[in-house]
């Protein structure tokens, strides 16, 4: 139970990553707007130049983690694998999502 555990939360971190890596404007601006120090969101400038590499490793651990889900058959760990599930997609349609975001960021701040 508890590798089932360890493998749901790295398939969930790597999915969180992804979706980090994948952002290159809405995301900085709103951890900017929300008060992280600019120093800080330039941390995220190389993981853009690593998003292929990021999403790869997140894809391999999202698969494993289900399929160890499958045969353990427990279902404990699908409602977590599934949000990885979901943020991994999002990752790998982040350019569609990101103009649309930073579109909905720059009305936010400007009311």
């Amino acid at each position: 139970m508890r590798q089932l555990q360890l493998m749901s939360m790295s398939g969930f971190a790597a999915a969180a990553v992804a979706v980090v890596a994948s952002s290159c404007c809405a995301l900085p601006m709103a951890l900017t707007f929300m008060g992280v120090s600019t120093g800080a969101v330039g941390l995220l400038g190389p993981l853009h130049e690593l998003r292929p590499i990021v999403l790869g490793a997140a894809a391999i651990l999202l698969a494993v983690g289900w399929v160890m889900a499958v045969r353990r058959r427990s279902t404990r760990a699908y409602p977590l694998l599934g949000v990885a599930t979901a943020m991994i997609g999002m990752a790998l349609t982040w350019q569609i999502w990101d103009p649309i975001l930073e579109r909905l960021v720059m009305q936010a701040v400007q009311r």
